[in-house]
């Protein structure tokens, strides 16, 4: 065996174990080039071009190529979150959307206010408060509880429900630590659109993501959903359309071919 392979399989035994020998390799040639000292690769760059100097086609190019991931990106993002996340959109005027809009902004403002207070000094722990989508989704549970008359449901549906949340209240909901019920709820979200010029009707989106491999989250996904289609709303599948910005980028794109 030649004398620098036995110095590295020895290494690579000290270690933890023999390695791969294109690891152990990878580690002498390190090595060796920490040992000697490297000087700064002072090659031509490719083109015959300085570095900095950018071309304005190089630019061109560059601009249509960052539109064109960008779009790329965007459509994967909406394919993973029409797999990801239950989706509803609904009026924004309803008692379950206002109730869980006011929580998040309640969140956040408490949460600003004692890290300000802890800055001050002050023993003030705004850490242990949770990520805002529980004090989201606790809003949204409360409208639950206290259900208000709906477009389309009856009585004794609200009935039913009102009482089934109240039992996950007492029953689960009362009785699990924030590190619990943040591994269970783990996405809830209301996304306002752009309120419509026409004068249609002002929509948001809500998205949530329970695991159902815990007990919550096998009773909240479908109680959420059944609250959620009372109150108006409509499941909505496949990824979701193209936003604005991505129209935008879409129509420029195609203005230069």
């Amino acid at each position: 065996m030649p004398e620098g392979e036995a110095a590295g399989n020895g290494a690579a035994a000290g270690s933890g174990g023999q390695l791969p020998p294109w690891f152990s390799g990878h580690i002498a040639t390190v090595n060796k080039r920490a040992g000697e000292g490297s000087a700064p690769d002072e090659r031509a760059p490719k083109h015959g071009r300085q570095q900095g100097q950018v071309q304005a086609k190089d630019k061109d190019r560059l601009v249509v190529a960052i539109g064109q991931l960008q779009l790329a990106n965007s459509r994967e993002l909406a394919d993973v979150a029409a797999n990801t996340f239950k989706r509803y959109e609904l009026p924004v005027d309803t008692g379950l959307v206002a109730t869980s809009i006011k929580s998040g902004q309640q969140c956040d403002e408490i949460s600003r206010d004692l890290k300000e207070k802890a800055k001050a000094g002050e023993n003030a722990y705004w850490r242990g408060r949770g990520p805002p989508r529980l004090h989201v989704f606790t809003g949204a549970r409360l409208c639950g509880a206290e259900m208000t008359p709906s477009a389309g449901a009856t009585q004794e549906q609200e009935k039913k429900l009102k009482q089934a949340f109240e039992q996950v209240r007492v029953e689960k909901l009362m009785t699990m630590t924030p590190q619990e019920l943040t591994r269970a709820a783990l996405y809830f979200r209301v996304k306002v659109h752009k309120k419509p010029s026409d004068g249609g009707k002002h929509k948001c989106t809500m998205f949530f993501n329970f695991d159902l491999s815990t007990d919550f989250g096998k009773v909240a996904a479908p109680l959420m959903g059944a609250l959620i289609q009372l109150e108006g709303g409509v499941f909505l599948s496949g990824a979701a359309p193209r936003g604005p910005l991505e129209r935008e980028i879409a129509t420029l794109l195609a203005a230069r071919k």
